[in-house]
C-alpha cells in the first residue's frame, strides 16, 4: 500500500509582540485551526504529487484554503469513525455467528442494517468528506481525491519492450488538442512513465509506478466521468495503430470496500468466514486511514501554533477588522469561509480573550 507522508513543518524566528497581543494569538490558535494537505511521496513515480506545507511565516490570518483543508480533515475524521462503526457491527455479528451457528439468525437484522449503512456511507464518501478520501481509502486533502486507472496497452512490458514509438494522446480535458509522448523502450519503464507523467500533467492526469512495478493513471475524481472511456491514443503500430486515433480501454483500482461487504448476506459457514475476512481487511485500511487524518490535523495544530507566534499584536487588530468588514456580507460564500475558522470557539473562551 503506498504511504502518503507529511510534509515537513517550518517556522522561523518570532518578532516581539505585547503580552495583550499574546494572549489574543493564542486564544485564535486555540478557535482557529489551520491545516495543509497531507502531501503524497515525493518521489514522481510513487504516487502522484502532492502539496508542498507553506512556512509558517505565509500563514494569513484569514485563509479559506487552509481552513478548508482543517474543515474536511475534521468531516473525514467523523466519516472514518462511522465507517468503522458498522464495521465493527459486521465483525462482532459474524464472529458470534461462527461461534454459535445455531443462533446466527437472530443478529441477522442488526447486520443487515450494518450492510444498509456501509452501503449509504461509501456512496456518500466524496461528499462526506469534502472529496478528501480517494476510493482506495487515501487521504489525499481538501478535493484531491483521485481515481486510479489503468490503460490496455500500456504496462512494463510494453514500456521497455518492442520499437521506439511515438503516441498522440487525446484526453477530453485537454482543449489544446492530443498530448504527444515518445516511448523508447532502451531508456526502460522508470524513464518512459516520467515522460508520460510529464506529458498528462497538463490534462491533470498523472502517472506512477505502483508497488509491483505497473504504470498506473490517476484521474481528479470529480471528472473521473468526463475522462473515463473517452482517452483516445494514436501510435506508428507497433503498441497501438497508425491513422486514426482510437478509444482505449481503461480499468479502474478496486475500491478498498468492495461491493460484496455489503450487497450480500452470508448464510453458508464458509460465505460467513469469506465475509468476516473482508471486515477485518476493511478495519485495517480505515485504521490506517484514520492515522493519516489524525497526523494531518496534528500537523495543523502545530502549524497554527507556530505560525501564531510569528504574528505581531498590530497584526492581530488588522485581521479582527478586516473579519469585521468580511462578516458585515450574508453570503453563502462567506458562511463556509468563516464556519471552519469558528468551529469550538464557544461564549467562554471569548469572554476570556476578551479580559
Amino acid at each position: 500500500m503506498q504511504v502518503n507522508t507529511l510534509p515537513a513543518l517550518r517556522s522561523s524566528a518570532s518578532p516581539e509582540r505585547s503580552s495583550s497581543g499574546a494572549a489574543l494569538n493564542a486564544g485564535r490558535t486555540a478557535g482557529l485551526a489551520t491545516a495543509v494537505p497531507v502531501a503524497a511521496s515525493a518521489h514522481p513515480l510513487r504516487g502522484p504529487a502532492g502539496a508542498a506545507a507553506r512556512p509558517a511565516s505565509a500563514f494569513s490570518p484569514w485563509d479559506g484554503e487552509r481552513h478548508g483543508q482543517v474543515a474536511a480533515a475534521q468531516s473525514s475524521k467523523a466519516y472514518l469513525g462511522r465507517l468503522s462503526a458498522d464495521l465493527h457491527t459486521l465483525k462482532s455479528g459474524y464472529s458470534d455467528q461462527l461461534a454459535e451457528p445455531a443462533t446466527a439468525h437472530q443478529r441477522e437484522p442488526e447486520l443487515a442494517a450494518a450492510r444498509q449503512g456501509l452501503k449509504t456511507l461509501w456512496r456518500q464518501r466524496a461528499a462526506s468528506t469534502g472529496a478528501a478520501i480517494d476510493p482506495q481509502l487515501q487521504y489525499q486533502g481538501h478535493g484531491a481525491a483521485r481515481q486510479t486507472f489503468r490503460i490496455r496497452g500500456i504496462d512494463a512490458a510494453a514500456l521497455s519492450q518492442g520499437a521506439r514509438e511515438v503516441l498522440s494522446i487525446g484526453l477530453p480535458s485537454n482543449l489544446a488538442g492530443p498530448l504527444t509522448v515518445t516511448i523508447d523502450p532502451e531508456q526502460g519503464v522508470h524513464s518512459n512513465v516520467r515522460r508520460l507523467d510529464h506529458a498528462l500533467a497538463a490534462a491533470e492526469v498523472r502517472v506512477h509506478i505502483d508497488d509491483r512495478g505497473e504504470p498506473v493513471f490517476s484521474a481528479s475524481e470529480a471528472t473521473w466521468d468526463k475522462v473515463q472511456d473517452r482517452i483516445t491514443i494514436k501510435g506508428e503500430g507497433h503498441r497501438f495503430a497508425d491513422g486514426v486515433a482510437q478509444r482505449v480501454r481503461t480499468q479502474t483500482e478496486a475500491p478498498a470496500l468492495p461491493s460484496a461487504l455489503y450487497e450480500q448476506a452470508p448464510v453458508e459457514l464458509q460465505e460467513i468466514r469469506t465475509a468476516l475476512q473482508r471486515v477485518i481487511h476493511a478495519l485495517d485500511r480505515v485504521g490506517f486511514t484514520q492515522a493519516q487524518v489524525a497526523g494531518a490535523l496534528a500537523l495543523a495544530s502545530a502549524e497554527a501554533s507556530a505560525a501564531s507566534a510569528e504574528i505581531p499584536a498590530e497584526s492581530v487588530e488588522r485581521s479582527a477588522q478586516a473579519f469585521l468588514v468580511r462578516t458585515q456580507s450574508m453570503r453563502f460564500e462567506t458562511y463556509a469561509d468563516v464556519a471552519p475558522a469558528l468551529a469550538g470557539v464557544n461564549r467562554a473562551r471569548v469572554m476570556a480573550l476578551l479580559g
